[in-house]
């Protein structure tokens, strides 16, 4: 329905999801009105259009025609107007020109945003600074392109902000917010067996967790239709969520796809990041209102797993999902039939084991405090999370020494899929580290050698994922190869990702991996009164000149902690470690530089805040 207000002109529709939007003119000198449902302007030196869209939630006890006869009294075009008049009389108000006015507007939002923006920066010392136009910059792409790598940080960095910083939205959805089609790729949903929780890999080190909200936000929205289908479809307590998300919250089985369709772990792994979230932030407040989600999710798998009928953990069946899949790849059965069922495939496991592990701890600290949203932090049934743990089935290899995808070994269709999901207990998982599991590094690295050996990495998301795995191994000289190949084969001339086609997550991936190639650190204890974090710095620098020198500043590391350091010739020269906000505890701070074991500590790593410096030569 179209009509008219005073100077604005209006469109509301009670189809779908009921919405009303308004524009409107501010001229200069002329003069400004509107003929029917268009606007005019005469004699206008000057013109500033105005245009407001809200729409609104659907009432289900409120019926199509319903709707039709709220829009016919123009009840929702008043929010649209008021609004636009506002602002209108603000101008006036003023006593400005339109430039002016423009110019201030222009001057809040700017401030607003570097507000967000500067929080972290990454910068290098070897950049050229040279005005080169960005498809050009593209098209120079190389190993020593360091103002390539800044350019891209810093719109991925944007990008990040721009899609999610706003209270009450949407996370980013495979598009962020750039989708120009009545029907886009993907629907322009959630797909979240990677892709959603890419996007927010970066958001803690740069200082966006905010962002990370809107994220559990739509969790918990989907959290009741979770419940209905782990009860209908499997008589299961809890919540579950397979592949794909909207924002209605649909939890259910999405196309008919079994590598993709049939994989029941979408929330285990989205509700990972509330832990992940609280490690960064010791926000007990946050972890408390969204606890219920780990929770819940863990209650699903209790009833759902299955114990295997051939491995045994700590002398019981391992307890594993059945029939299981690995996202969206697909094997040659002994009979030669294609097939992409198993039993408790290797992603699966490590899911498993991230959900669980983050679940206990949560627990651990949430125990103590007073709990005002009605979790339940029963004892016996904690422990029967961790008799869970116990039980999930470690990794398994292969003859030629990889990483076993499935359950047992077999021919893969596309040995360079895309996916490369039985890496994920390296990361974003935290179950294989050079430190920790020395063997299972050497099965990563076949693996990764032989899925790049036959044409993996060929999406811009999954190149991505590829530069953070070398990040975790501490290889700099092979994320440095990944992005430059990200660059050359994955990046459109405006620096959008490309999968093809455009798909941000690429972009956020990337923004993750760069991060982490100059500081990773690592939660290892929390008391009442004392925190313990790892802290590696240049973990995964490359050795290429470009990269030697620069300077990190406002990058937040767990613990509620930032860093500022600076380094020289690939040493770091300067690094100061303040807290995020006030808190009473003490901070052991383990230094690592590089991929190695050296530790440099101050006062036996222990520090006591206000203010700490760590000085290394």
């Amino acid at each position: 329905m179209f009509f008219c207000k005073n100077e604005f002109i209006f469109l509301e529709d009670g189809h779908g999801v009921p919405f009303c939007s308004g524009a409107g003119v501010i001229a200069e000198d002329g003069e400004s009105l509107t003929k029917g449902v268009c606007l005019t302007g005469k004699d206008c030196s000057k013109v500033l259009f105005l245009i407001d869209i809200q729409s609104f939630k659907t009432d289900k006890n409120i019926s199509p025609t319903e709707y039709n006869e709220l829009i016919k009294n123009n009840i929702w075009s008043e929010s649209c107007y008021e609004k636009m008049n506002s602002f209108v009389k603000n101008f006036h108000n003023s006593r400005k020109d339109l430039s002016e006015f423009v110019d201030d507007l222009l001057e809040v939002h700017s401030k607003e945003y570097k507000s967000i923006y500067e929080r972290s920066s990454l910068s290098f010392e070897s950049r050229i600074e040279t005005q080169i136009e960005t498809p050009l910059l593209l098209q120079k792409a190389s190993l020593e392109n360091i103002d390539l790598v800044s350019l891209y940080y810093n719109f991925s960095k944007y990008l990040l902000i721009s899609s999610s910083e706003k209270p009450g939205r949407l996370p980013s959805t495979l598009q962020g917010i750039w989708n120009n089609y009545m029907d886009p790729p993907w629907g322009s949903k959630y797909t979240i067996n990677i892709n959603l929780e890419m996007n927010y890999w970066a958001s803690n080190m740069c200082g966006l967790s905010d962002g990370e909200l809107t994220v559990f936000n739509l969790l918990s929205k989907a959290y009741e239709n979770g419940k209905i289908v782990a009860e209908k479809m499997y008589g299961c307590r809890g919540y579950v969520i397979h592949h794909n998300l909207d924002i209605w919250g649909d939890c259910a089985p999405q196309d008919c796809w079994l590598p993709g369709t049939y994989w029941v772990l979408g929330a285990a792994w989205l509700s990972t990041h509330i832990w992940e979230q609280y490690t960064y932030t010791l926000d007990k407040e946050m972890l408390s209102k969204y606890y219920f989600l780990m929770h819940e999710a863990c209650r699903f798998f209790v009833d759902f797993l299955d114990e295997s009928e051939s491995v045994l953990c700590d002398g019981k069946p391992c307890l594993v999902i059945n029939p299981s899949v690995s996202p969206e790849n697909t094997y040659i059965s002994k009979i030669g039939q294609v097939g992409a069922i198993c039993e408790g495939s290797e992603m699966d496991n490590m899911i498993l084991e991230h959900l669980f592990s983050s679940c206990i701890s949560a627990s651990t600290i949430l125990i103590s405090i007073k709990d005002k949203y009605g979790n339940s932090y029963n004892k016996n049934e904690i422990k029967e999370f961790e008799q869970i743990l116990s039980r999930i089935k470690p990794p398994s290899l292969n003859k030629d020494g990889s990483l076993m995808e499935w359950n047992e070994e077999v021919t893969e269709v596309e040995p360079g899929h895309r996916h490369v999901s039985h890496l994920y207990g390296l990361f974003p998982g935290h179950t294989i580290t050079p430190e920790k599991t020395p063997d299972l590094v050497v099965a990563v690295n076949k693996t990764l050698e032989k899925r790049l050996k036959n044409g993996g990495g060929h999406t811009g998301w999954s190149q991505s994922w590829i530069i953070n795995f070398r990040a975790s191994l501490y290889q700099g000289n092979l994320a440095a190869d990944g992005i430059e190949k990200l660059f050359s084969h994955s990046t459109l001339p405006n620096l959008l990702d490309n999968h093809p086609p455009f798909q941000i997550d690429g972009n956020f991936g990337t923004l993750a991996g760069i991060s982490r190639m100059i500081v990773q650190s690592d939660f290892i204890h929390e008391s009442s009164d004392f925190v313990e974090i790892n802290l590696r710095l240049l973990p995964s620098l490359p050795d290429y000149s470009s990269w030697q020198n620069g300077n990190v500043h406002g990058f937040r590391i767990k613990g509620n902690l930032k860093i500022d350091f600076s380094w020289k010739n690939g040493i770091p020269s300067f690094v100061q470690i303040t807290p995020c906000s006030n808190f009473s505890k003490n901070v052991k701070v383990n230094i690592f530089i590089g991929g190695t074991d050296e530790k440099r500590k101050n006062n036996n790593g222990m520090c006591a805040f206000d203010r700490t410096e760590f000085i290394t030569r």
